[in-house]
């Protein structure tokens, strides 16, 4: 007879977090602004601040901002934030306003997640184009296991 008879199993909760992302893709007909390099990140893994970045529009002169494509965890799903910019622009940028677009990516497909990014600056149509990649995920789980009282347990006999 198993000792387990009687055992019983509680789920504590868990998680599953993105910890990288492979396979990072940029469809074949993308638009870079010719004052942009874009970097994409074939596997790309958590930063040490917990951001999970897949690639970055990097300018090539230092007057004009860069900008970091980075899943978002709670939202499932891609977000450009932009760097190097006052406080005002950064929310210009957010909320997609005065010439400023691209915060959040379309969802084009799930099972192999793909967004549509088109990224806009005043005078400048930095970005359009389909980026495509998959996440792995780290699994944590939390359970007990305890055995009821009225459980009974086999005593192997000498």
């Amino acid at each position: 007879m198993s000792p387990w008879k009687g055992a019983s199993f509680k789920s504590q909760g868990g998680k599953q977090e993105a910890a990288e992302a492979f396979n990072v893709t940029v469809q074949e007909g993308y638009h870079c602004d010719r004052n942009y390099v874009l970097k994409v990140y074939k596997q790309a893994k958590k930063t040490p601040t917990e951001l999970l970045v897949i690639a970055e529009l990097q300018p090539k002169e230092g007057s004009l901002p860069s900008f970091s494509f980075r899943w978002d965890e709670k939202d499932d799903s891609l977000d450009v934030d932009i760097q190097g910019v006052t406080g005002i622009v950064e929310s210009w940028f957010n909320k997609g306003i005065k010439g400023y677009a691209g915060h959040h990516p379309k969802r084009v497909t799930s099972q192999r997640r793909t967004f549509e990014a088109d990224i806009r600056i005043p005078q400048i149509h930095v970005f359009h184009g389909c980026l495509s990649f998959n996440l792995g995920r780290n699994v944590e789980a939390k359970v007990s296991v305890g055995v009821s009282a009225n459980a009974s347990v086999d005593t192997p006999q000498k």
